[in-house]
Protein backbone atom coordinates (compact mmCIF):
# COMPACT_ATOMS: atom_id res chain seq x y z
CA UNK A 1 0.00 0.00 0.00
CA UNK A 2 1.36 3.11 -0.84
CA UNK A 3 2.67 5.20 1.80
CA UNK A 4 0.18 3.98 4.80
CA UNK A 5 0.51 2.16 7.88
CA UNK A 6 -1.23 -1.58 8.41
CA UNK A 7 -3.65 -0.91 11.36
CA UNK A 8 -5.43 -3.51 10.90
CA UNK A 9 -5.22 -7.09 12.88
CA UNK A 10 -4.63 -10.18 10.25
CA UNK A 11 -5.85 -13.51 10.31
CA UNK A 12 -2.91 -15.02 12.26
CA UNK A 13 -4.80 -18.88 12.02
CA UNK A 14 -2.59 -21.37 9.89
CA UNK A 15 -5.00 -23.59 9.47
CA UNK A 16 -7.38 -20.75 8.03
CA UNK A 17 -4.36 -20.07 6.14
CA UNK A 18 -3.68 -23.56 4.90
CA UNK A 19 -8.06 -23.70 4.08
CA UNK A 20 -8.35 -20.71 2.07
CA UNK A 21 -5.00 -21.45 0.36
CA UNK A 22 -7.17 -24.66 -0.93
CA UNK A 23 -10.13 -23.07 -2.06
CA UNK A 24 -10.76 -22.43 -6.10
CA UNK A 25 -10.32 -19.40 -6.96
CA UNK A 26 -13.79 -18.08 -8.24
CA UNK A 27 -15.04 -18.99 -4.70
CA UNK A 28 -12.40 -16.09 -3.62
CA UNK A 29 -12.76 -13.65 -6.64
CA UNK A 30 -15.70 -13.06 -9.27
CA UNK A 31 -16.73 -10.59 -11.37
CA UNK A 32 -14.05 -7.86 -9.99
CA UNK A 33 -15.35 -8.35 -6.43
CA UNK A 34 -12.95 -9.55 -3.88
CA UNK A 35 -13.28 -11.61 -0.42
CA UNK A 36 -16.58 -13.35 -1.62
CA UNK A 37 -16.57 -15.64 1.47
CA UNK A 38 -16.24 -13.04 4.44
CA UNK A 39 -18.29 -10.61 2.24
CA UNK A 40 -21.47 -13.74 2.88
CA UNK A 41 -20.57 -14.32 5.49
CA UNK A 42 -20.37 -10.89 7.12
CA UNK A 43 -24.00 -10.10 5.85
CA UNK A 44 -25.33 -12.40 8.55
CA UNK A 45 -24.15 -9.31 11.25
CA UNK A 46 -24.17 -5.90 8.76
CA UNK A 47 -26.75 -4.58 6.22
CA UNK A 48 -25.58 -5.12 2.95
CA UNK A 49 -25.45 -1.41 2.52
CA UNK A 50 -22.05 -1.38 4.67
CA UNK A 51 -20.67 -4.69 3.72
CA UNK A 52 -20.48 -3.30 0.05
CA UNK A 53 -20.23 -0.18 0.55
CA UNK A 54 -16.54 1.92 -1.01
CA UNK A 55 -13.81 2.00 0.89
CA UNK A 56 -12.89 5.35 2.37
CA UNK A 57 -9.90 6.28 3.81
CA UNK A 58 -9.28 8.92 7.41
CA UNK A 59 -8.25 11.39 5.12
CA UNK A 60 -10.33 14.23 6.66
CA UNK A 61 -9.99 13.61 10.29
CA UNK A 62 -5.94 13.00 9.54
CA UNK A 63 -6.06 16.56 7.62
CA UNK A 64 -7.51 18.27 10.44
CA UNK A 65 -5.47 16.82 12.74
CA UNK A 66 -2.05 17.79 11.31
CA UNK A 67 -3.12 20.90 10.86
CA UNK A 68 -4.64 22.02 13.99
CA UNK A 69 -4.01 19.50 16.93
CA UNK A 70 -0.13 18.10 15.97
CA UNK A 71 0.42 21.50 14.30
CA UNK A 72 2.60 22.52 16.78
CA UNK A 73 5.14 18.85 17.04
CA UNK A 74 4.60 19.23 12.84
CA UNK A 75 6.05 22.31 13.04
CA UNK A 76 8.98 21.63 15.11
CA UNK A 77 10.37 19.10 13.22
CA UNK A 78 10.21 20.98 10.17
CA UNK A 79 10.19 24.47 10.43
CA UNK A 80 13.56 25.75 10.80
CA UNK A 81 14.64 22.58 12.05
CA UNK A 82 18.33 21.23 11.96
CA UNK A 83 17.10 18.14 10.59
CA UNK A 84 16.81 16.58 7.29
CA UNK A 85 14.12 18.34 5.89
CA UNK A 86 13.83 21.93 7.02
CA UNK A 87 11.66 24.55 5.89
CA UNK A 88 10.61 28.44 6.20
CA UNK A 89 7.29 29.09 7.78
CA UNK A 90 5.70 30.11 4.72
CA UNK A 91 6.75 27.25 2.70
CA UNK A 92 5.45 24.81 5.36
CA UNK A 93 1.82 27.06 5.49
CA UNK A 94 1.85 25.94 1.84
CA UNK A 95 2.07 22.04 1.87
CA UNK A 96 -0.70 19.87 2.04
CA UNK A 97 -1.23 17.74 5.11
CA UNK A 98 0.17 14.53 3.37
CA UNK A 99 3.33 16.42 2.43
CA UNK A 100 3.49 17.74 5.82
CA UNK A 101 2.94 14.31 7.17
CA UNK A 102 5.51 12.82 4.78
CA UNK A 103 8.30 15.28 6.11
CA UNK A 104 7.71 15.11 9.41
CA UNK A 105 7.93 11.08 9.54
CA UNK A 106 11.22 11.73 7.16
CA UNK A 107 12.71 14.34 9.94
CA UNK A 108 11.41 12.07 13.28
CA UNK A 109 13.12 9.08 11.72
CA UNK A 110 16.28 11.06 10.80
CA UNK A 111 16.49 12.40 14.56
CA UNK A 112 15.69 9.25 16.32
CA UNK A 113 18.89 7.38 13.79
CA UNK A 114 21.42 9.89 15.67
CA UNK A 115 21.13 8.42 18.87
CA UNK A 116 21.46 5.17 18.22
Amino acid sequence: MYSSLELRSIFTSMELYNYVNELKSNLLVRNNQNKIILKKLSERYFTKSFVYRKKNGFVENMSHSINTNFKDMFSDYIINSNSLISLKDHEFNSLNYFEKYKIFIMNYWYENQKKI
